[in-house]
């Protein structure tokens, strides 16, 4: 530390002081300013260190002079009131000196007149770390291109409030977060796609993201945990229903186009921690999609449409399994040979390819069965021809189901 002189400096025995008067002890310079509300909230910590230390480590505020001269008055009141026995130099000589003009900013300087340390504020914690030789890490103060402070360690990072926190170094890495979600537009020419099926498959890693869904499929990741019904959702099918029931003026939002990419959005959602579940991804879900598209959203029970799955009674005898080894050959889009077949995973195969329906089996038939299905599954006339063809059908119906209605 350069050579200096303290001046004008009260509760203490001196009114003048040198640094090489303090050789031999510690000596901590606490500048602050009358308008530096945590400066003066640091006070009654660093006076402990005064207090319990003052044998190693002088303290020594120093007070940055105003040009209506009441900081004298400030530290007088807050000396009285908290009972703060550490001295004040007010003297602004040497914050000139040091271009120092912002506080907090402590400097510590160790017996032999090294500085050891320049930053915020120093509790008792702290300068025992120092004297017994294991010093804390603390933040260090950094001057700004603009003559601010920051804290720094290896790098300070500049933030413009015109762009994005921590994208691009704007204020910090782009990992930086514990928490962030982004909603943005989706164009199929120019980005690829993710469509989880359900929001827990990555939930371990703390994250759950689709690119390039519809609105619907984003709603029914917030309230059902799935993004497309059909294949496999057992646990909800014929309790919920898939489709969300509009309620709005206008529902241009929810109709889509790949082809033009037109209304297909993305959404990433990370945590950083191991808070990410479920129930919390659904949740934010839920307020973000809120948030930002401005429509009321809530499940209700309503009557809702569906199709039954029937079978004819001399049909269940014919479709009935006659044993052998379990045999399924698919024409991927044209239909299916099976023998010895899970009927369960016959109706994988039908709401599998009518995703935009909810197909309930009403048939009465179970167990294992032998079919021949030669048709498109994806065309609804062709599919209903080939079930004829073995006995079945598909008939409407209506059913009481949880629903989520969106309105405006």
């Amino acid at each position: 530390m350069p050579d200096f002189t303290l001046r004008n400096i009260m509760y203490y025995p001196k009114k003048t002081a040198r640094l090489s008067d303090f050789k031999g002890k510690w000596l901590l310079l606490d500048f602050w300013n009358k308008f530096c509300g945590a400066c003066i909230a640091s006070f009654p910590h660093t006076n402990e260190v005064q207090k319990q230390l003052g044998n190693q480590v002088q303290v020594m505020l120093v007070g940055i002079q105003d040009m209506d001269g009441e900081i004298e008055k400030v530290y007088a009141k807050y000396r009285k009131v908290n009972g703060l026995t550490m001295p004040c130099a007010f003297d602004s000589t040497l914050a000139n000196r040091f271009d120092i003009f912002a506080g907090p900013y402590s400097i510590l300087i160790d017996e032999k007149g090294i500085v050891r340390c320049i930053t915020l504020t120093l509790s008792v914690n702290d300068m025992k770390g120092f004297l017994s030789g294991n010093p804390p890490d603390l933040p260090a103060i950094h001057r700004q291109e603009d003559g601010s402070y920051d804290l720094a360690t290896e790098r300070v990072y500049q933030f413009d409030d015109e762009k994005p926190y921590l994208l691009k170094g704007n204020g910090g890495e782009d990992t930086g977060f514990l928490f962030r979600t982004v909603l943005s537009s989706w164009f199929p020419n120019k980005q690829r796609q993710s469509m989880p099926y359900t929001i827990a498959e990555n939930l371990d890693k703390g994250r759950f993201q689709a690119l390039g869904v519809p609105l619907e499929w984003l709603y029914s990741y917030a309230f059902f945990g799935v993004g497309r019904w059909g294949y496999g959702d057992t646990l909800r099918y014929g309790k919920f229903y898939g489709t969300p029931i509009l309620e709005t003026r206008d529902s241009a939002k929810f109709q889509y186009s790949y082809k033009y990419g037109k209304n297909l959005y993305a959404y990433s959602l990370w945590i950083n921690g191991k808070t990410c579940t479920e129930a919390s991804v659904k949740a934010t879900m839920q307020k973000d999609l809120d948030a930002f598209f401005g429509f009321e959203t809530k499940i209700e029970s309503r009557s809702c449409p569906y199709w039954s799955l029937i079978a004819a009674e001399e049909a269940k005898g014919k479709l009935r399994s006659k044993g052998g080894r379990p045999y399924f050959k698919e024409l991927i889009h044209a239909g299916f040979s099976a023998r010895n077949w899970s009927f369960k995973e016959f109706m994988k195969w039908l709401t599998y390819h009518q995703r935009d329906l909810v197909i309930l089996d009403e048939s009465g038939f179970s167990g294992n069965m032998d079919i021949d299905m030669d048709c498109i599954p994806e065309n609804f006339d062709d599919l209903k021809k080939a079930l004829k063809s073995n006995g079945l059908d598909l008939v409407p119906g209506k059913k009481e189901m949880k629903v989520l209605v969106i309105r405006d």
